[in-house]
């Protein structure tokens, strides 16, 4: 193994295809020891509504921490990494934004992982 323990940051995106986010988040849990689900681009959808459809079908919710605040995510998933761990935070990649209530707003993972360790 390359790692001790994999933890994923990661979300759906709102008004999108709702019966694929069960099928992501069980994808996400099969190789990851914890998940954070969180917001990613929720545009007009609630996020309450998101969690529940991606976690309808799931027995896993012991690996699964819910925090709705992309970047309050990302720094739990920092804090929960030791020295030979693996943090993935997933869906954003490149982008700068996010999208949430009709709003687009300045949002960078890269940036907030920066902030973290700088």
């Amino acid at each position: 193994d390359f790692f001790d323990n994999l933890v994923v940051v990661f979300g759906c995106g709102g008004n999108r295809d709702r019966s694929k986010r069960p099928l992501m988040l069980n994808a996400a849990l099969k190789y990851a020891d914890k998940v954070i689900f969180t917001s990613d681009n929720s545009r007009n959808e609630e996020f309450s509504e998101i969690l529940s459809d991606a976690t309808a079908s799931n027995n896993s919710k012991s690996k699964i921490d819910v925090i709705e605040d992309r970047k309050a995510a990302i720094i739990h998933g920092t804090n929960l990494i030791k020295k030979d761990d693996c943090l993935v935070i997933l869906g954003k990649g490149h982008e700068e934004t996010q999208e949430k209530d009709g709003q687009i707003l300045f949002f960078s993972d890269h940036e907030v992982v920066n902030e973290i360790y700088n």
